[in-house]
């Protein structure tokens, strides 16, 4: 019975890892030019979840848990026309056996590759440009650098999100210079990027990295991030949720004459765009069809749009209750990573993708399932 047990086991880790090498595939969907069939990557990854799930499940124990998160799932599928929320349950209840940091390492090095060939390819002319001269927002004739991405924005995404789980992974073991050659050299590509809202972050996730590797009191430290960091939360759903019906000065385009200016400038647009989707279309709760009436940087409204209130709703519920978990096991560095990939956002919208959002990869190891399904067999 145990060698059967353990022939289950090695199929099922072999089908997730061929799952998560699907998804990294199409990582760099809408940012980096794909040249192949990128659906049928998905269905495949997909396939690979569920059989993964297939070979690791307790049907008796667990159907209680796979009903509604599947039947969730379906009901999305069938009113967005997209199984983009499915997927994302499959990805959850078949890594609630996985190794968290195992995954997450796959997802680090998948996109660092992607960093690296997308700069490669656009270097030799094959695919994406190296920088574009355009228009962007109120500025005309800016030169951004983009490294063979699509457009400067979802390289500066990138780059941060390498950075947010480099330390996550590894942040406990490096030292002091290695940070600080780390941080710096990063500087660079994101001031040639000129992007405001990726330079803004990547100071403050750097800066509050160097808090969590230097300050003494540990103790201290967890305290901050989960009251701290609640409440941070707290203000930044706040300030996008009621963003179509908290009345704003008026906004002086490319002048900073109020905080609501100032608020834009830094975030170069983003939240004056939200406000007039947020007033012009009413959220539907489980979603629609491409939503593509309601396009939002903003990583919540867009959701809030594609995939529903109800959807929304849960997932910012999960938030909390994975940063509370997180804080109740004394884990910094996922902490930080909750929170990093939350704050931003505000500047770019990849929140139901778990190959994207690295939230989604916290939750693998069963952190928000009952115990009982939470068992390694």
């Amino acid at each position: 019975m145990d060698n059967k047990k353990a022939v289950f086991k090695k199929i099922s880790d072999i089908a997730f890892i061929a799952g998560v090498i699907c998804e990294i595939l199409v990582m760099p969907s809408g940012f980096v030019e794909l040249y192949y069939g990128q659906k049928y990557i998905i269905l495949l990854g997909m396939a690979a979840f569920a059989l993964s799930l297939l070979f690791s499940m307790d049907l008796k124990k667990d159907w209680k848990y796979f009903i509604p998160v599947f039947g969730f799932g379906l009901l999305c599928y069938y009113f967005q026309m997209s199984a983009l929320v499915l997927r994302l349950g499959l990805i959850i209840m078949a890594g609630r056996t996985q190794d968290r940091k195992k995954i997450m390492k796959f997802f680090f090095f998948g996109t660092a590759g992607w960093m690296i060939l997308a700069f490669i390819l656009s270097f030799f002319g094959m695919s994406g440009p190296l920088y574009l001269q355009l228009a962007f927002r109120h500025w005309e004739g800016e030169v951004r650098w983009c490294f063979g991405f699509l457009n400067p924005n979802g390289y500066a995404f990138f780059q941060i999100k390498l950075l947010i789980m480099g330390l996550y992974l590894y942040g406990d073991k490096m030292k002091l210079w290695v940070r600080g050659l780390i941080f710096a050299v990063g500087l660079v590509p994101l001031i040639m990027a000129v992007t405001k809202a990726g330079l803004a972050a990547y100071v403050v996730f750097s800066a509050a990295a160097l808090y969590l590797a230097y300050a003494k009191d540990e103790e201290k430290q967890l305290k901050l991030l989960w009251y701290g960091g609640a409440a941070m939360m707290v203000l930044e759903m706040l300030l996008i949720f009621t963003l179509g019906i908290f009345p704003y000065p008026e906004e002086h385009v490319g002048q900073i004459h109020n905080y609501w200016d100032l608020m834009n400038s830094v975030t170069t647009g983003r939240l004056s765009n939200a406000r007039e989707v947020l007033q012009q279309n009413v959220p539907p709760i489980m979603g629609s069809v491409g939503g593509q009436e309601a396009i939002s940087e903003i990583g919540f409204v867009d959701s809030l749009y594609r995939e529903g209130v109800v959807f929304v709703a849960a997932y910012c519920v999960l938030l909390f209750v994975q940063l509370y978990k997180l804080y109740r096991q004394k884990d910094r560095y996922g902490m930080f990573l909750l929170l990093c990939f939350t704050f931003y956002t505000i500047a770019e919208s990849f929140l139901p993708y778990a190959n994207k959002n690295g939230v989604w990869v916290l939750m693998i190891g069963g952190m928000l399932i009952p115990e009982d399904l939470n068992r390694r067999t």
